[in-house]
């Protein structure tokens, strides 16, 4: 394979939880994809025969540096009804399910291209840690699961290439 360097990718993304942009972010974001695999052995082959992948998981994790109410919510896993006005309710609420969110990544992409990564369902598995600091600004880490929807064929979401990249995607 010959080396383009036009399929080099770097530059600024913006992050859009719900249709609202999160804001700044530091230390990129990162989609990780986890298979699971199994290995079927044959004795009369003296080794695996087959693999098969059993599950697979998606993950995107970043770190936001615009830390609002409403993200500390979102990152906390608590529902919209613990915050009300300017006051955030810390505390589990007892409800069976965590809240379901649209997630996109929207940045550069091959050839001065754009792709934009849309996830149907993502939900906040973040162990929050909120630091105030005197010589740094407060950031907040943030993981989601991306859960596999029904409504579009068991899928994650897409990956899209192919927009003309500009150095603001609008999350709308």
């Amino acid at each position: 394979m010959a080396i383009d360097p036009t399929n080099f990718i770097i530059g600024t993304y913006t992050i859009c939880l719900n249709d609202a942009d999160i804001g700044s972010t530091t230390g990129s974001c990162t989609v990780r994809h986890t298979p699971t695999y199994l290995s079927i052995p044959s004795d009369q082959l003296a080794g695996t025969a087959k693999t098969v992948r059993t599950s697979e998981q998606l993950f995107v994790s970043l770190t936001a540096q615009e830390v609002t109410l409403d993200l500390l919510r979102l990152a906390m896993g608590y529902p919209a009804a613990n915050l009300a006005l300017a006051v955030l309710t810390l505390g589990y609420n007892d409800g069976c399910l965590l809240e379901e969110n649209t997630l996109a990544i929207k940045g550069p992409g091959p050839a001065c291209g754009c792709r934009s990564f849309e996830f149907y369902r993502a939900v906040s598995i973040t162990e929050s840690e909120y630091v105030l600091s005197i010589t740094e600004n407060t950031q907040l880490a943030m993981e989601f699961e991306i859960l596999k929807d029904p409504l579009n064929a068991n899928t994650f979401g897409i990956v899209t290439d192919g927009c003309t990249y500009v150095d603001a995607i609008a999350c709308t």
